[in-house]
């Protein structure tokens, strides 16, 4: 049963100490520094200039002594708790392989929907951006924005290295034919492994040796997330017009539309004055239950599980 079931039982124990973790720390006091949205930052230490906290995107159910005092609790609770859609979307992906592997179906010829590491790995990369979030986002600290953006992070460079290794270097349908050496064997799995974790350490490196701010970390998210889709969209055009699978675009097209919507929530409910961020009325204010900022959490989601089944049905073998 574990072995039929593996991806999700791996998610479900990975998910579960990522959130003892997070219980644990929220209930005994959130240590490190506040976050660039609420105190200026200089020479790598906050100053004593204040930001108004709805610069935090928007929730403002807390007090900014909570923050300073390193005290325990939740400080946005519905930009934390709407995380664990993607946490739940990331466990439905793993639980779907395992039914898949279970009924005699997780027999290729794409990647995501055969008996390899893939599927693990991106249900796991999405179903860690909910608690790297949540991190963030319950703490307001410096080190929770870090690792927020780690977990995006994780996400995007597996559609980039995902993007590198079968579009570009498949041994059939690679874009590139002298470039044909990914064979789904030990030599791909080292080439991505190689791949993925090259970006990965990139990331942390800029993170412990630049004074970036944890918005401007998000800019770097474009660089893999334009490549990989610029790469796509080519692999798309050419297999439609080599292998007429047009019909397959939706899924693509879908997730494209899932978080483009997903960034219109995102830009709309940053700060105060935004159309999404009301100080007074509206359906998100300040304090509100329902947070603009939480449904581009969830609209990111839906954009991962778009793209796994685009990516189940996307390779002809």
């Amino acid at each position: 049963m574990f072995m039929t079931f593996r991806e999700l039982w791996i998610g479900l124990i990975v998910g579960a100490v990522a959130l003892i973790v997070f219980a644990i720390i929220a209930a005994t006091g959130w240590p490190g520094q506040p976050d660039y949205c609420l105190v200026e930052w200089e020479d790598g230490a906050p100053t004593g200039v204040v930001h108004d906290p709805h610069f935090c995107y928007c929730e403002t159910t807390f007090e900014l002594s909570e923050v300073q005092n390193n005290e325990p609790g939740i400080r946005q609770d519905a930009n934390t708790w709407s995380n664990l859609a993607l946490l739940f979307m990331g466990l439905a992906m793993a639980l779907w392989t395992g039914v898949a592997r279970h009924k005699g179906r997780l027999d290729g010829p794409s990647r995501m929907n055969s008996d390899t590491l893939y599927p693990l790995i991106f249900s796991l990369a999405v179903g860690f951006m909910g608690p790297g979030s949540m991190f963030f986002h319950a703490s307001l600290t410096r080190w929770g924005g870090w690792v927020d953006m780690f977990s995006m992070f994780l996400f995007a460079n597996f559609l980039l290295t995902y993007g590198l290794c079968v579009r570009l270097c498949d041994e059939d349908d690679g874009l590139i034919p002298f470039m044909r050496f990914c064979d789904r064997t030990w030599r791909e799995g080292l080439l991505f492994g190689l791949v993925y974790a090259a970006l990965s350490v990139g990331f942390m490196f800029i993170v412990a040796y630049t004074d970036i701010q944890e918005r401007e970390l998000g800019h770097l998210l474009l660089g893999p997330g334009i490549l990989w889709a610029g790469l796509e969209l080519i692999y798309i055009i050419v297999k439609g017009i080599k292998d007429g699978w047009r019909h397959r675009f939706f899924w693509y097209i879908g997730a494209v539309l899932s978080l483009g919507l997903a960034f219109v929530f995102w830009g709309l409910s940053k700060s105060p004055g935004d159309p999404w961020c009301s100080l007074t009325d509206g359906v998100f204010t300040a304090t509100s239950a329902l947070q603009a900022h939480g449904i581009w959490h969830t609209l990111a989601g839906v954009m991962a599980v778009l793209l796994f089944f685009y990516f189940r049905v996307s390779e002809d073998g």
